[in-house]
């Protein structure tokens, strides 16, 4: 039943008012097809928004099932709309991109039915309006009969009580239009049917009741005597739902358009892209280095190696800190148990140095060879080598060959990356067991021989070190390891060294792990006075962390001004695409769709965008990320031939996971306002818009 009561709605244009319903009261049961006819601005169509609860703004009241309009909240009465009201519009108001089926769909979308049964009703209602052969077919390419059919498909998928058709035949001609309401006849045995038209004829044909008004008022309420026939009234089964669109469906409707219009989506989505590869890149680089970095750090001062001192030299000038000697080797070791290894460096005048490696004995022994050191064919000759490293950390991960036997100070192990930087192209590794790389021992010039003025060159002792060994190792220098005293052991037998006189700056020594270690220094630094421990590895690798992290700021921080960029042109492509979607928001509206679900569908768009350019702004800094670390690559093989491949631009899989959600939580805040804005469009102004 529906009850007009004292329907009153006026507008203002300028100083004048003008009366579009005036003091309107009738009542209508179901089961009919109602006409209102009258000429153009006599409140007709006023008086269909107002009964389809798009215009709220009246005076009087409308009552529905027992159920004001007035009184109803903006909850109520978007549920109104879904489940009591269907909409048939003289220009259809479909979605042209989208196929028969999704027109029909998307007012079942707002009723929370399963996808099978919202298949199945739809594929019944464009059976009973004859187009079950055009459900795939998008509605731009059917004729306008078969659109209008499609709408009131549409119309009848939340089975409302109540038809709404405003001028249905109106872009028609005669024999479509009559296809047409003869199917709104028979519908009118379910619900009640009221048909805006113009036309005194179709109102005499097919009406059973016709209203008459002019200048906002009803001027009569007639039985179509001539029409009128008995029908039997068809109960309609139901079952009201509250209007709610899911996020799914919001995401759906969204990803169409960001499909019809990919184009746009896409430069955008690159546009947005150039500052998210900004930021994915400084995190790459930042932490690839970081990570390599501390890496090779950890080969030449590993985290379980401590550096030792006297804590007196602290803050003191360089050239006046007292020196460790032998007898500290022994008495910082049996401070803790943790202490497995050490290294003591042997430096001074009287201590020649191992200066210059190679497999060539005659060619550190040749007298011209300090002349030809500047020479490359003398460098490509040579073998770097870096500090030794502690037997004990390979002695169980050697791939070829055997450690020293204990008191054999004649022998060495090597790192894998070593072996196969100095092997020969017809060699195999293994064939390097055995063979000696010959170590020249360089003197240097006594301090008194300095004063004097005297210019000879330094004394050089070449000296073989057989290969015993080759550790499974990859190490970004070449690299050899001995036991903790091979030094002084060697230097005593070879050089008749005398401990006594040994003296170093610092010395390093080496723990079981290095959390073990970590607890074993703050432990000695406050139970003694004498040493100053010092984490070299943790101290180095903090230091490069903090400068990264100085770096990465940096870098953002360029990157920074992008985004900003990126935010608005989000916000913009947003606003544009509300101005060009603004029937389909009134279309929505019209249906049942709340405020918040138009805000959704938008918002849904600019989340697309966003993850759009997350995707691509992470792809393009991995691409580049590669391109440097081949360069590096290549960089690092004119040093040496067998370099690590180094990852010193690498987005941790973590970090993309954040900038994924920093990308989408931006563009959904970019794309709030124009949401917002779209939301509260008014549904009338927003149907007129085409």
């Amino acid at each position: 039943m529906l009850q007009i009561k004292n329907l009153k709605k006026s507008y203002k244009i300028g100083e004048h008012e003008i009366k579009a319903l005036d003091d309107v009261t009738f009542e209508l049961a179901s089961g009919k097809l109602v006409a209102i006819v009258g000429p153009s601005g006599c409140g007709k169509t006023t008086l269909m928004n107002i009964l389809g609860a798009l215009d709220g703004d009246f005076e009087g009241d409308v009552i529905i099932n027992g159920k004001s309009l007035k009184e109803a909240g903006t909850k109520d009465l978007d549920s109104y709309r879904k489940n009591t009201i269907g909409f048939i519009f003289q220009q259809f108001n479909l979605l042209n991109s989208q196929t028969s089926k999704q027109n029909v769909e998307l007012a079942l979308d707002l009723s929370g039915i399963s996808k099978k049964d919202r298949s199945e009703k739809v594929k019944y209602l464009l059976e009973r309006v004859g187009l079950l052969d055009q459900i795939k077919k998008r509605v731009n390419l059917l004729s306008g009969g078969q659109r209008q059919r499609v709408a009131i498909a549409r119309a009848l998928a939340n089975d409302p009580d109540i038809i709404l058709a405003d001028e249905p035949t109106g872009a028609l001609d005669a024999k479509t239009g009559e296809k047409v309401m003869d199917l709104l006849k028979e519908i009118s045995k379910e619900r009640l049917i009221l048909m805006v038209t113009h036309s005194p004829e179709i109102a005499e044909a097919y009406a059973d009741l016709i209203i008459n008004m002019e200048d906002g008022k009803i001027i009569s309420i007639d039985e179509n005597l001539a029409k009128g026939r008995e029908m039997e009234i068809i109960p309609i089964k139901k079952e009201e739902t509250k209007s709610k669109m899911s996020v799914l469906t919001a995401l759906k409707l969204s990803l169409r358009n960001a499909w019809i219009k990919k184009g746009r989506t896409l430069a955008t989505a690159i546009g947005t892209s150039i500052g998210i590869a900004g930021i994915a890149l400084a995190i790459a680089i930042t932490s690839g280095t970081t990570n390599s970095v501390n890496t090779q750090v950890r080969g030449v001062f590993p985290t379980n190696s401590v550096m030792v001192g006297y804590k007196e030299n602290i803050d003191k000038n360089p050239n006046d800190i007292k020196k460790l000697g032998y007898e500290d080797i022994e008495e910082i070791n049996s401070l803790d148990n943790e202490f497995y290894a050490y290294q003591f460096p042997l430096k001074g005048e009287d201590i020649p140095m191992m200066s210059f490696y190679s497999l060539e004995e005659d060619l550190l022994k040749a007298e011209d060879f300090f002349n030809k050191l500047s020479e490359e064919d003398t460098i490509k000759r040579l073998i770097d080598m870096m500090s030794p490293g502690i037997i004990e950390d390979v002695k169980d991960d050697i791939q070829y060959g055997t450690v020293p036997n204990e008191g054999e100070l004649n022998e060495f192990v090597i790192s894998l990356s070593t072996a196969k930087n100095i092997i020969k192209d017809d060699e195999k590794l293994e064939d390097l067991i055995g063979k000696n790389i010959y170590v020249s021992f360089v003197k240097q010039t006594s301090h008194s021989d300095k004063m004097r003025g005297q210019g000879k060159p330094p004394e050089i002792i070449v000296k073989p070190l057989k290969i015993s060994g080759i550790a499974n190792t990859t190490t970004l220098m070449n690299t050899y390891y001995v036991s903790s005293d091979w030094n002084i052991k060697y230097y005593e037998k070879e050089f008749n060294l005398d401990k006594k006189k040994m003296e170093a700056s610092s010395m390093i020594v080496y723990g079981k792990s290095a959390e073990s270690i970590e607890a074993s220094v703050e432990r000695l630094d406050g139970n003694q006075d004498k040493y100053q421990f010092e984490m070299a590895g943790k101290t180095i690798t903090k230091q490069i962390e903090s400068t990264m992290k100085q770096v990465r700021m940096g870098l953002m921080g360029f990157a920074g001004v992008s985004i900003v960029v990126a935010v608005l042109m989000i916000s913009i492509v947003i606003y544009i695409s509300v101005l060009e979607r603004t029937n389909e928001i009134g279309i929505l509206r019209a249906i049942g769709a709340r405020s918040k679900d138009i805000m959704n569908i938008f918002v849904a768009e600019s989340f697309i965008i966003g993850i759009l350019s997350a995707i691509i702004g992470i792809g393009i800094s991995i691409g580049i990320s590669n391109v440097i670390n081949n360069l590096v690559y290549k960089f690092l093989g004119t040093f040496a031939n067998n370099a690590p491949y180094m990852e010193v631009a690498k987005l941790p899989l973590k970090d993309a996971g954040l900038i994924l959600l920093f990308c989408a939580t931006l563009s959904i805040i970019s794309g709030l306002y124009p949401s917002l804005k779209a939301s509260k469009m008014d549904p009338i102004d927003a149907l007129k818009r085409r």
